[in-house]
């Protein structure tokens, strides 16, 4: 019987240091889960910080794409006019003439339309265009242009060039 029997304290010297060190080591213990606990919420605020920062980096770095994008044009890889290039775009590309006239070569042979045969045409289509003479006549709806027809259709007149359409 180690224990006195008015306060329950250990008698001998040997249980006295053994509760002493259990006392000493549960509030080591206590200490330690404490600071577990503070590092788990400093981990969790960690973690949510580098969500937002993580969708900002992606966000920059889709923005750093864009710009490096644009900053790549040029009147070479772009609709762009020469005039519209950065002072360090390379310089246009000037072809040396080859002497021949733009369009169909001499002894090219033509690729036309075929026309139709009688057999397959069903109903005739007539095509109407306006005539040169004809003014525009502003109508109160935001200056809209309204075109009038002529009044004979299949008709030349003196000033039309276009024999096209007789």
């Amino acid at each position: 019987m180690g224990y006195s029997l008015g306060m329950m304290e250990p008698g001998c010297q040997g249980c006295r240091e053994r509760d002493a060190r259990i006392a000493y080591l549960e509030q080591v213990v206590a200490e330690l889960l404490e600071r577990d606990r503070r590092r788990e919420a400093e981990y969790c605020e960690l973690e949510s910080k580098y969500q937002v920062l993580q969708a900002q980096y992606r966000q920059l770095e889709q923005k750093y794409r864009d710009l490096e994008t644009r900053l790549g044009v040029n009147a070479s890889n772009s609709s762009l006019p020469p005039s519209a290039n950065p002072p360090g775009a390379p310089p246009p590309v000037v072809k040396k003439p080859t002497g021949r006239q733009p369009g169909g070569q001499p002894g090219h042979p033509p690729h036309l339309r075929q026309r139709l045969p009688a057999e397959r045409l069903t109903q005739p289509i007539h095509h109407y265009y306006p005539s040169r003479r004809v003014k525009a006549v502003s109508t109160p709806c935001r200056a809209r242009r309204a075109w009038t027809w002529p009044s004979r259709v299949g008709t030349r007149s003196s000033s039309c060039r276009n024999d096209w359409w007789t």
